[in-house]
C-alpha cells in the first residue's frame, strides 16, 4: 500500500510569469518564468485553431497555511489564450496562517483570454485568501469562471470551520467595470441558511466581459441552462453587469454540473 500524500512541511513562496504574443497568425507562449511548485505544460492548439491553450500545474499537490502563490500573465495585442488547470486545487486545513493566491492578467488591444480552472476544494478549517486583478485594453476580452467546493464532501466534510476571502477587480481602458468582495466563515449556520449556502457545497461564478449583451441574448442563455437543471437539485441564475457584460451564479451539489453549465454557455455564445 502506498503512503498517503502529505502536504509540504514549509510554505511555498512562488511566482509564475507568462507572456504571450501573436506571430504569423498564431498565439505563442513567448515568455515563461516558473518557480516551484508552479509549472506549465507545453501549450497546445486544437486542429485549425490559433488559440494557445495552457495548463497550469501545482506540483506540490495543494496549498498549506503560509503559502503565497502569484500568477502574472500578460497577453500582447491580438493574442488568444485559454488557461486551465490539470486538476482541482486543494487548500489544506490550517491552524491559523492563510494560504494566499494572487492572479494578475493584463491584456493588450484585441487580446482575448479564457480563465477556466478546475474547481478549488477548501478542506475543513482551511484559511484561504485569493485576489484577481484583470486589466483590459479597450478592445480586449475576458471570459472566466470560479468554482469552489466547501469541504471534502466525499468524506462528509461540511466546512464547519475555516474562512474564504475572495476579491475581484476588472478594469478596462482605465475604468473599473467589475468588482466583487466575498467572505465566508465556515459554520453549520452558513451551510444551512437559505440566504447563504442553502445546504449546497458548491458555489460557482461565471463572467463574460468580452462584449455587450442585450436582453434577447440573456433570454437565450437562460433557455439554454433550464433543461440542464430541470428535475435536479441546483440553483442557477444569469444577469447583466452594469456594463452589459454577462454574470452567472451556480449553487448546487456538483462541480461537474457547474462546469457543464458554464461550458455550454461559453460555447453557445
Amino acid at each position: 500500500m502506498s503512503a498517503p500524500h502529505l502536504p509540504p512541511l514549509s510554505p511555498w513562496q512562488a511566482t509564475l510569469a507568462l507572456g504571450y504574443d501573436r506571430v504569423e497568425q498564431k498565439t505563442r507562449l513567448a515568455h515563461c518564468l516558473v518557480q516551484a511548485p508552479l509549472k506549465v505544460q507545453r501549450p497546445f492548439y486544437d486542429p485549425g485553431s490559433t488559440q494557445c491553450q495552457t495548463i497550469l500545474l501545482h506540483t506540490g499537490g495543494g496549498m498549506v497555511g503560509g503559502d503565497r502563490l502569484r500568477y502574472e500573465i500578460t497577453l500582447a495585442a491580438n493574442s488568444d489564450v485559454l488557461l486551465t488547470t490539470a486538476s482541482a486545487g486543494k487548500i489544506y486545513r490550517s491552524p491559523g496562517q492563510w494560504s494566499q493566491q494572487q492572479v494578475s492578467l493584463q491584456l493588450g488591444p484585441n487580446a482575448a483570454v479564457g480563465w477556466f480552472p478546475q474547481e478549488t476544494i477548501l478542506f475543513e478549517a482551511a484559511q484561504y485568501d485569493q485576489a484577481f486583478q484583470i486589466t483590459l485594453a479597450s478592445t480586449a476580452r475576458f471570459k472566466g469562471w470560479e468554482i469552489m467546493r466547501l469541504g471534502r464532501t466525499a468524506r462528509g466534510e461540511t466546512f464547519a470551520q475555516g474562512q474564504w476571502r475572495s476579491r475581484w477587480e476588472v478594469w478596462q481602458a482605465g475604468e473599473l467595470i467589475w468588482a466583487e468582495r466575498q467572505q465566508l466563515r465556515g459554520s453549520p449556520l452558513l451551510r444551512n441558511c437559505p440566504n447563504a449556502l442553502g445546504g449546497y457545497p458548491i458555489l460557482g461564478t461565471y463572467l463574460d466581459l468580452s462584449r455587450r449583451f442585450d436582453p434577447d441574448l440573456l433570454t437565450l442563455v437562460r433557455e439554454t441552462v433550464q433543461p440542464m437543471i430541470a428535475g435536479r437539485s441546483a440553483q442557477v441564475g444569469f444577469t447583466l453587469t452594469a456594463t452589459q457584460g454577462l454574470m452567472g451564479r451556480y449553487r448546487g451539489p456538483s462541480s461537474e454540473q457547474a462546469k457543464a453549465i458554464f461550458s455550454a454557455i461559453n460555447h453557445q455564445i
